[in-house]
């Protein structure tokens, strides 16, 4: 507590607290003159002060507001991708949508903000989601009574795609020879279909990380190509590499030192294993570029990940033992994968027989 002289010779005695929303606040409470009794006064008013700050929710904020409480109480410490990912989307809201009173939102009026802030069904969709998780955490901080209007809010049919969420054999091998010209691309493109590795995963690797042929994946990098954790708990794992990915390695390893003597800018401090010309991180949408400018064959740097996935199980490795080398939480992504491939070997099957005839 300090006091601040006022100039018609009143008292002001202050204090700063955190408020339930976690920021900071200045509280105050101005006496007629300076005593001790009057001291003794003020420290147990603001001492009640502080208490409602803490402990009582305001309920005339807005949703806005809501929203921004939710971002600090929330994801303030959450992994740097999560928390770009849903400020993104909160300011997108606050830029298209329109602000009303926490406590008189409802289905009609979040629906009609989602709308107007997304250009697509599918975006409407993952919008929606997010939305639904800051209501329920503003429920949960007792900012709203009740939040059973969520039921009402359904998510939008999307027409399914042509599935192509992994690579085949041939695929592979077309993308592999056209990017013969360029090593450091296919060494990166072939490790990633060799283990299955996040691209963010990937290239926060070190070369400390393998121990004979073991690699331990405990890191990844961020959109601001800065060191931060793995996207959850179940990702931190060891996993086991084949000789073409200790290849792989090498290679790495004798371009690190090759470049060391030929580029004056290089110098790799980090001990990265996949890194750019100046030996630093390297941009991940600056390597989809290039592959999409330099290769023919369709596909994302995610999809590597669901391409090693589909060949461990033409392989008949055991679908539980691939959702744990890929540090999924569970093994739903790599089931999908194993019926879509069920599904279209069935119907190979069925086509093989329909135009036989005895």
């Amino acid at each position: 507590m300090w006091i601040e002289e006022q100039k018609n010779g009143k008292v002001k005695y202050c204090d700063r607290v955190k408020d339930i929303s976690g920021k900071l606040r200045k509280i105050t409470v101005t006496m007629d003159k300076k005593s001790k009794k009057n001291e003794d006064i003020a420290r147990e008013i603001l001492r009640t002060k502080a208490q409602d700050l803490r402990y009582v929710v305001d309920n005339n904020i807005t949703f806005f507001e809501g929203l921004d409480i939710v971002f600090e109480k929330h994801y303030k410490n959450a992994r740097t991708n999560t928390r770009h990912n849903n400020k993104s989307i909160i300011n997108l809201i606050k830029k298209k949508g329109y602000d009303i009173k926490l406590n008189l939102i409802n289905a009609r009026y979040l629906k009609d903000i989602i709308e107007k802030s997304t250009t697509s069904d599918k975006y409407y969709n993952e919008v929606l989601r997010r939305v639904k998780v800051y209501v329920r955490l503003l429920y949960k901080f007792d900012y709203l009574k009740d939040v059973n209007f969520l039921d009402k809010m359904d998510l939008k049919k999307v027409e399914a795609k042509k599935d192509n969420r992994y690579l085949e054999q041939d695929e592979i091998d077309i993308l592999l020879d056209q990017l013969d010209h360029n090593i450091r691309y296919r060494n990166l493109v072939e490790f990633l279909i060799n283990t299955g590795l996040r691209i963010s995963e990937c290239l926060a690797l070190t070369f400390d990380d393998v121990e004979g042929d073991i690699l331990t994946v405990d890191k990844s990098l961020n959109r601001n190509r800065e060191i931060d954790l793995t996207k959850t708990g179940s990702s931190n794992r060891r996993i086991s590499l084949n000789k073409r990915c200790l290849e792989i390695i090498e290679s790495q390893r004798t371009i690190s030192n090759n470049f060391s003597i030929t580029l004056s800018d290089f110098y790799n401090k980090n001990n990265i294993i996949f890194f750019n010309t100046v030996g630093t991180y390297w941009i991940k949408e600056n390597i989809g570029t290039y592959l999409r400018e330099h290769t023919t064959v369709y596909f994302t740097l995610h999809m590597l990940r669901h391409t090693h996935a589909s060949l461990c199980i033409d392989k008949g490795i055991d679908v539980e033992l691939i959702a744990k080398r890929l540090g999924h939480k569970n093994s739903r992504v790599t089931r999908e994968i194993y019926i879509h491939k069920t599904n279209l070997q069935q119907e190979l099957e069925f086509e093989s027989f329909r135009n036989i005839q005895f």
